[in-house]
């Protein structure tokens, strides 16, 4: 089994994993297969839609986008019960770090500083962003 589905089924009832991409869905399915995981549910729904439906739901919730996650931290604190944890992934901290200083204001509300703590900066700025989402 997976380690990441042994340690969170401890606890979840039920797992859900959603894509938009039914490839990504068919992907996932057959690595539940493969890895003999029970308890885990694919779904095909936007990620804003499937977190709006299920408000309180989940104990957690790991988002891991491609690019900003900033449109989904909305509905992922919403989705969120009480206590629970919300883990968030960035792979665009290119934008973050300076690189591209209009998307970082579009997607962050934020003007990065292409210095040497570029870096420190980014991630000051990722955790601003979601602590206030």
């Amino acid at each position: 089994k997976q380690w990441y589905q042994r340690r969170v089924a401890i606890t979840a009832g039920t797992i859900t994993c959603n894509d938009v991409s039914p490839e990504a869905v068919i992907a996932m399915k057959r690595n539940f297969t493969h890895n003999d995981c029970h308890n885990v549910v694919a779904s095909t729904a936007d990620a804003c839609v499937l977190m709006c439906t299920r408000k309180n739901d989940f104990d957690v919730v790991d988002l891991d986008p491609y690019g900003t996650p900033a449109m989904f931290l909305d509905t992922a604190v919403q989705a969120v019960r009480s206590g629970g944890l919300l883990c968030v992934t960035a792979t665009d901290l290119g934008v973050l770090a300076g690189n591209h200083i209009q998307a970082c204001y579009g997607k962050y509300g934020g003007v990065p500083l292409k210095r040497v703590y570029c870096h420190e900066f980014a991630l000051r700025l990722r955790l601003c962003v979601d602590t206030t989402a």
